[in-house]
């Protein structure tokens, strides 16, 4: 399929910090320093040997300032542990260095005023996934729109590369006043030719002047050519951040005043929570956890704290298991307990946490169980740390928007019944699947191993690039399936791939 390129896909990063640079309204000046950003670009490629694909600009064309930047890795749990997203995106607002917990995308919003809305999708897709994403030609406009509560939402486009399907949606606030920069989306659907998907959604950017956040949207749920319908049920903004630290309440005390039983987990309730990256890094997963404290044998208030209580506590084999009950109003989406050593002020997070007991309408547990790794009779030093944030704001309603998914952008797909090591153990990598988004491996069996997996991309010149670090957006891990999603450039020059030291020709 022969598809147009859009001129935003022929500039550097620095290039379009330098078009953002300019403020609207357009003068004549601006335009000359918009052409001449693409004459230089022109002029680069003809020293190279050519220029085609690259269309002459014309006046008219403005941009305005682009707002904040950010990248954060998302994990999207595997469909067969069962595992519950809850409120997708949201609980991000602490920096989480030392989780590595369900993660929301975050990259530059570029507004372009004065281009068409292609290239203002073009260069949200652009800046989104990086400069290798050369994939404006696959990108099919929708421009469709929904209004309840004086909110418009306005699906922008989508792109398609495979199993993933992307979208760009705006939601702006018509009648004024009740959306943020830290909207965040909270209930969302695509259905499509899998009635059970997943994905995630984050904020790319939020323009103060309309009242319109936009959201970039990864969905597993469509296929190319599905008729699908996308549903907006409920966002929320005006986030308000707290930390309290419960200096008066004495740990070990409460230890051996009120220790608390384990009872089985019920793993129908699904699964959430946090790992530490030592978690991980011992190939743990928290569907192991079969055992947690009983609900609510105690009820004790968090001094200065309205938003969690402590609701049971106990210590076994080395680790302190700490319960919070959560007040479930919603917009309360995030509740993280630390213990800080008292003298040092040293922080210490915990080994993991587990979402337990019931879940809202929003998939959030009613309670958290934080386990950390101390030692008993170290107790006496530590006070609890509760941090947090909730959004005093929530709309709910029905925004939907019906499209066609576009066509599935250039892949190569080859049949390879490669082994490979990981964790000790032998794997068969049964298809490898290249394109301008990522690298898919789809294993011969479902797999059961623990370990991590190196991915390198040799070019038939002589360069290289490492698939799973540096721009990597997304990580899914499916049943047999690896997805790496970040944008390959010139994919169709690679000659192998080097797996754990396996080498895999394409």
């Amino acid at each position: 399929m022969s598809y147009p390129i859009d001129p935003l896909e022929q500039l550097s990063d620095q290039e379009l910090e330098s078009l953002a640079a300019y403020e609207h309204p357009i003068t004549d000046r601006s335009i000359q320093g918009i052409q001449g950003c693409f004459t230089a670009r022109i002029a680069e490629g003809a020293e190279a040997g050519g220029t085609a694909g690259v269309p002459e600009i014309t006046e008219g064309a403005g941009i305005a300032q682009a707002t904040k930047a950010a990248r954060i890795t998302e994990v999207v749990p595997a469909p067969a542990q069962d595992a519950v997203a809850g409120v997708a995106g949201t609980a991000q607002r602490r920096p989480l260095k030392r989780y590595l917990v369900a993660a929301a995308l975050a990259a530059a919003f570029v507004v372009l005023v004065g281009f068409t809305n292609g290239s203002r999708v073009y260069a949200l897709y652009y800046q989104h996934f990086g400069e290798g994403a050369h994939i404006a030609q696959y990108v099919s406009e929708i421009g469709q729109s929904a209004h309840d509560q004086g909110f418009r939402m306005e699906v922008l486009s989508a792109v398609n590369d495979g199993d993933n399907t992307y979208l760009f949606v705006d939601v702006t606030d018509e009648a004024g006043g009740r959306l943020s920069e830290d909207a965040v989306v909270n209930r969302w659907n695509m259905t499509g030719s899998r009635p059970l998907g997943g994905g995630g959604t984050s904020l790319v950017g939020y323009d103060p002047a309309t009242e319109t956040a936009t959201f970039a949207v990864h969905s597993i749920s469509a296929k190319p050519g599905d008729s699908v319908l996308f549903t907006l049920s409920s966002f929320m903004s005006g986030a308000t951040d707290y930390s309290v630290l419960a200096d008066t309440i004495d740990i070990a005390q409460l230890l051996a005043q009120q220790e608390g039983s384990f009872v089985t987990r019920n793993a129908r309730e699904g699964t959430s929570g946090g790992l530490s990256p030592k978690f991980h890094d011992e190939g743990r997963d928290l569907s192991e956890i079969k055992e947690v404290l009983e609900l609510d044998a105690l009820a004790l208030a968090i001094p200065g704290f309205d938003k969690a209580w402590i609701s049971n506590i106990a210590y076994r084999d080395g680790m302190l298991h700490v319960q919070l009950g959560r007040d479930r109003d919603r917009g309360n989406v995030a509740v993280w307990l630390g213990l800080v050593q008292r003298d040092t002020g040293e922080r210490l997070d915990p080994y993991y946490t587990i979402g337990v007991g019931q879940r809202n309408e929003d998939g959030l547990a009613d309670h958290e169980e934080c386990v950390f790794e101390v030692d008993r009779d170290a107790l006496t030093d530590y006070s609890f740390v509760v941090e947090g944030f909730y959004y005093t704001q929530v709309f709910d309603g029905t925004w939907e928007v019906g499209f066609r998914v576009p066509e599935r952008m250039d892949s190569l797909v080859r049949q390879v019944g490669a082994d490979i090591g990981i964790g000790g153990k032998t794997a068969v990598v049964a298809e490898v699947e290249l394109s301008p988004l990522g690298l898919t491996l789809r294993m011969q069996d479902t797999y059961q191993f623990k370990g991590e997996l190196n991915i390198v991309a040799a070019y038939r010149d002589g360069s290289s690039v490492t698939i799973n670090e540096g721009e990597v957006n997304t990580l899914f891990h499916g049943e047999d399936t690896f997805t790496f999603i970040r944008a390959i450039l010139d994919f169709e020059s690679i000659k192998h791939l080097d797996i754990n030291g396996a080498i895999i020709a394409l």
